[in-house]
């Protein structure tokens, strides 16, 4: 991505409703557990081995469902903030190269968003790789002008296939 004023434009990816749910209920389930087998394991004769397995897991799941929910909640708050704030703008691929995407093959995005009352800029994001997406082709996004953060509203981006009819 290219630095504006000392910042890199941000891409915010929609990651929708049930996965905010199912990863709210993920983090519970995982902070509980610890707590829920040291419970279990107290009530136990000879139940020391999972009471001490219970406070391990406690000091290790407690802090990571603590900080995958923390992520969970902020990138919920900058879609909010793209809703509230946010302007329509043309995203158009400049360049589509090959790149990782976890432990998958992809592509790495390069574009230009304009948007009314912003100079044009330039970033680069990784997705799944799709036909769909080649250079020139224009993507409808959602720009904050302040922060320059942006979301793409496009299947392909998001690796969605299309049912054609």
């Amino acid at each position: 991505m290219r630095s504006i004023n000392g910042t890199s434009p941000l891409y915010v990816k929609n990651v929708g409703r049930g996965t905010t749910t199912s990863t709210a209920v993920g983090c519970a389930i995982l902070a509980l557990s610890g707590p829920l087998l040291i419970l279990f394991a107290s009530v136990r004769a000879g139940g020391l081995l999972g009471v001490v397995g219970g406070i391990v897991l406690s000091v290790l799941a407690i802090p990571f469902s603590l900080w995958v929910w923390r992520g969970m909640r902020r990138q919920a708050a900058r879609i909010r903030r793209l809703d509230e704030l946010g302007v329509e703008a043309a995203a158009e691929i400049v360049g589509v190269t090959p790149a990782t995407v976890g432990e998958a093959a992809g592509v790495a995005l390069d574009v230009r968003l304009t948007a009314a009352g912003i100079e044009p800029y330039e970033a680069t994001i990784r997705c799944t790789e799709d036909d769909r997406l080649r250079v020139g082709v224009t993507l409808p996004a959602t720009v904050e002008p302040q922060s320059k953060e942006f979301m793409l509203h496009s299947a392909a981006v998001r690796g969605e296939k299309i049912a054609l009819q």
